[in-house]
């Protein structure tokens, strides 16, 4: 096993001396490389699953309705693992807690793709969301822990762009995996998709060659962080975050079916339409810090809100294709460019020894009203087709902006953010 960790980590070994040419600035240790290299394996496989999972699904004869339930179950899952996977940390270690992440993930992930039973797909699912939740909440602080503060903000900033990023090829090896399944061992749709989603399995847990060789030292939080924090800006801020996110859910679990079956998109067609879409975040988080400094993060964040909306109603209501097109296109880079700056807002409006806190209660809200929406979604689209639902979605999340914008807005925001704030919180959802 030593040998082939040695191999896995060396086949990308000149990596870093080619980040460290274009970034001069860069200076990270071997174990920060590994864990690099680790975090790809599990946010392409992820991505990968995520994917086709749903179309998968769709090919056994499984409804919306299902679909709904399995995503909600999976919101729920991290919700409610959130705080207990930050006590289970603490009490394991971020090594022991790193590498279940790449070892049991992926076998719960695999029993999801192999039984049939809705019940059983349900459960799975929720255990699936618990387990992602310890991803979620050891991120942070492994990074941290594997870089100094001089580089710390490089190193968030790109394990952050890795985990958007990754989708590009995540996107393309989705929707061609199947196909090439089918050139080794023919089979029926769904029978595709199934062993192209255990091989997305195997992608994570490949990941755990990397993650065994990387040595961690670091304090965790104290017991205290998981308290809600005093600041009276988060009463005034969870509110409007939790509609916004709530419409997104209403969109997020079904996008490829909508795709597949509103569009008639072959699998091919739906993983570039996916490529495409990640290829645009990433650029919209790389100009965000451009665009916050330009205009203010408040007013840049509320005018990319309503830009959101109004291109999900171009995507949910246009036939054309140019026009389908350039609506998934502003819609991708402007749900992703309002992002950092909504983190920042966060970061910056609490006290520092608040903001583990308020981050993590943020993220189990948005991951609260995610998988209410998921639920919902799954209910209302039989019932009312996608046009009405998603129609309906848009209008919650400009109402969310504006209310966003005026309940805040009286506190001061100095024009240009620090960045590498909203970098950390992300990456802490």
């Amino acid at each position: 096993m030593p040998a082939v960790e040695d191999h896995v980590t060396s086949a990308v070994s000149p990596l870093p001396r080619r980040l460290a040419r274009i970034f001069p600035s860069i200076r990270f240790g071997q174990n920060f490389w590994k864990f690099f290299l680790a975090s790809l394996f599990f946010d392409l496989g992820m991505f990968v699953f995520a994917f086709l999972y749903n179309l998968y699904l769709l090919d056994r004869g499984f409804t919306e309705k299902t679909m709904g339930w399995v995503a909600a179950a999976a919101s729920l899952g991290t919700m409610l693992a959130t705080i207990p996977a930050g006590i289970l940390t603490r009490s394991i270690g971020l090594y022991r807690a790193l590498l279940s992440c790449f070892i049991v993930l992926p076998i719960v992930c695999a029993a999801r793709a192999l039984v049939h039973s809705e019940v059983l797909l349900v459960l799975l699912a929720f255990v699936g969301g618990a387990l992602f939740a310890m991803w979620a909440v050891s991120l942070p602080p492994a990074v941290a822990s594997l870089t100094t503060e001089r580089n710390r903000s490089t190193a968030f900033s790109l394990i952050f762009s890795l985990g958007i990023g990754s989708g590009i090829l995540g996107g393309y090896l989705g929707g061609h995996l199947p196909s090439w399944c089918s050139s080794i061992q023919h089979g029926v749709p769904a029978q595709l998709k199934q062993a192209s989603l255990l091989l997305a399995c195997a992608f994570v847990a490949f990941g755990a060659l990397p993650c065994r060789r990387i040595r961690i030292e670091a304090p965790l939080p104290s017991p205290g962080s998981t308290r809600f924090p005093k600041s009276r800006f988060l009463w005034r801020f969870l509110p409007p975050i939790a509609a916004w996110s709530f419409g997104l859910g209403l969109l997020g679990p079904f996008l490829s079916v909508y795709m597949t079956k509103n569009f008639h998109f072959e699998l091919v067609q739906v993983g570039n339409m996916f490529s495409l879409s990640q290829f645009l975040q990433t650029l919209s988080v790389l100009a965000a810090p451009r665009v916050f400094r330009r205009f203010g993060i408040l007013p840049a964040v509320t005018l990319s809100q309503i830009v959101t909306s109004i291109s999900l109603v171009g995507f949910a209501s246009l036939s054309a294709a140019p026009w389908m097109f350039a609506s998934f296109a502003a819609f991708s880079i402007f749900q992703y460019m309002n992002e950092p700056g909504i983190y920042t807002l966060l970061m910056n409006n609490v006290s520092p020894d608040e903001q583990s806190s308020a981050s993590a209660w943020n993220f189990f809200m948005v991951c609260a009203a995610q998988s209410v929406a998921a639920l919902m979604g799954g209910i209302l689209l039989p019932r009312f087709g996608y046009a009405v639902v998603l129609n309906s979605a848009a209008a919650l999340m400009a109402v969310a902006a504006v209310a966003l914008y005026f309940s805040v807005r009286e506190s001061l925001y100095p024009a240009a953010q620090p960045f590498e704030n909203s970098i950390i919180s992300t990456e802490a959802r």
